[in-house]
């Protein structure tokens, strides 16, 4: 992708890269309900709320982190426990850059892009403007350590090119596949 194509991209509208089949669910509700959605949706998250205000988020893996590792009971935690919050958001009038900026200043792989009320439009994740969903067709950042490739999602360093593509196809993207949920986001290790 040449200078002015990527500068044309990355000043769209971040609206442009949204995943608006978002699940909310209450505050009040458990995080086994909250799993039961996402696999029924189809979903890697769900938006909680508190008297119908979007207020955090809770993902797969703040499941797998903050639920199963410690040995929870899912059928008794409530998502307000273990949700991270704030929500970060962003009006849906910015752009693809601005959103990145602020994705990668708050080290996060969701960005929640409001109407101009205050309302839930959409979800944008990493996924969406990287490869899949939303038309997503930006290039993907890869340094060079001297001793080989880096990954831009988990600093692997890897030695060629093809290691880093079959790197980030079994790691990042593989696992999501195999499990039918190709529009989800691997995290870092």
């Amino acid at each position: 992708m040449d200078q002015r194509a990527l500068s044309e991209l990355l000043s769209r509208p971040a609206s442009d890269f949204v995943q608006k089949d978002v699940v909310f669910l209450d505050a009040g509700a458990s995080v086994k309900e909250a799993a039961a959605k996402m696999k029924e949706t189809r979903n890697d998250s769900v938006i909680i709320t508190e008297g119908g205000l979007p207020v955090g988020i809770l993902t797969e893996r703040d499941v797998c982190y903050r639920i199963v590792a410690p040995g929870l009971d899912p059928r008794m935690v409530k998502l307000g426990e273990v949700m991270s919050k704030p929500l970060i958001t962003l009006s849906k009038s910015r752009t693809l850059s601005e959103a990145l900026a602020l994705m990668a200043s708050r080290d996060t792989r969701r960005l929640v892009l409001v109407n101009g009320d205050g309302t839930v439009f959409g979800l944008i994740t990493r996924w969406g403007f990287t490869g899949q969903g939303g038309g997503g067709v930006l290039p993907l950042p890869v340094n060079y350590t001297g001793h080989g490739l880096v990954c831009p999602f988990c600093a692997s360093v890897l030695e060629d090119a093809e290691s880093l593509s079959r790197h980030i196809d079994q790691i990042h993207i593989g696992g999501e596949l195999a499990d039918g949920r190709d529009h989800l986001w691997a995290k870092k290790k």
